[in-house]
């Protein structure tokens, strides 16, 4: 991590991600990690995540108004989980009157894969070398996923591919197309995409490793303390989670608009 960004981010702060199945939270103090939960059912994040969070903070003898920030998972992801998510999150950023730092669920997800293993994203010598890509996935049904493709080289962290929701199959023809031979990780919902990625493992010129890991809130945290107030929301009231397509009551009403 680099330590300059971490310093802008003193105080409490309460990081939470609803992207995916898992409703995960945690909360930093100085930079540190003090404490965190997770639950992995999507359909109770409405019902849990309020009192999820004040029971984190009870337990951690902290309350809600010791809160200096929120940093929030801004998906792309479920769009029931992230709106939700994302509500709270300002709703709470709103009554507190403190600022709210907005992160890639999909970064974040990348992010803990490489932290995980050991591989360094900080700003100093790297731990190795060579181009490591990491693919974070995340179901949208229809063989089609919310994904993105992050790559580390040197210490150097960069979106290679940004956030978006693609079929699967054709994402890994387009990486195979315009990229030479590295090792690549695919993480999250990777179990649904198997046929699809065994294929593209046989015919990657690189190594492909699969790491199935729930997304967490303390990955969320650690790249807000790495990007410091870069990410911070200007307009918490018109802040809008990064949804990639519209929902299916969405799509029906542009439709009868044609």
């Amino acid at each position: 991590m680099d330590q300059a960004s971490a310093n802008e981010l003193k105080g409490v702060w309460l990081a939470l991600d609803t992207a995916t199945d898992a409703m995960t939270i945690a909360i930093f103090k100085d930079g540190e990690l003090m404490g965190g939960s997770s639950s992995p059912s999507e359909r109770n994040h409405s019902n849990r995540l309020l009192p999820a969070i004040q029971e984190l903070t009870a337990e951690l003898g902290l309350p809600m108004r010791a809160l200096s920030g929120i940093v929030v998972g801004q998906g792309p992801g479920s769009y029931t989980g992230i709106r939700i998510g994302v509500t709270v999150a300002k709703t709470l950023a709103w009554s507190l009157r403190i600022p709210l730092i907005a992160i890639s669920s999909l970064e974040a997800m990348a992010y803990g894969v490489v932290e995980s293993r050991g591989v360094s994203v900080t700003v100093g010598t790297p731990t190795a070398s060579e181009t490591v890509g990491v693919i974070p996935l995340i179901d949208a049904r229809r063989g089609r996923a919310y994904t993105a493709l992050y790559t580390q080289n040197r210490g150097s962290w960069t979106c290679a591919v940004p956030d978006g929701i693609k079929s699967v199959e054709q994402f890994f023809e387009e990486i195979r197309g315009g990229r030479s031979g590295y090792r690549i990780i695919l993480t999250g919902d990777v179990g649904v995409f198997l046929p699809v990625i065994e294929s593209f493992r046989t015919r990657w010129d690189g190594e492909v490793i699969l790491d199935e890991r729930p997304l967490q809130a303390s990955t969320v945290g650690e790249l807000a303390l790495r990007y410091g107030m870069s990410h911070v929301v200007t307009d918490v009231h018109r802040f809008m989670p990064n949804y990639t397509q519209l929902s299916e009551p969405e799509k029906n009403f542009s439709n009868k608009l044609l």
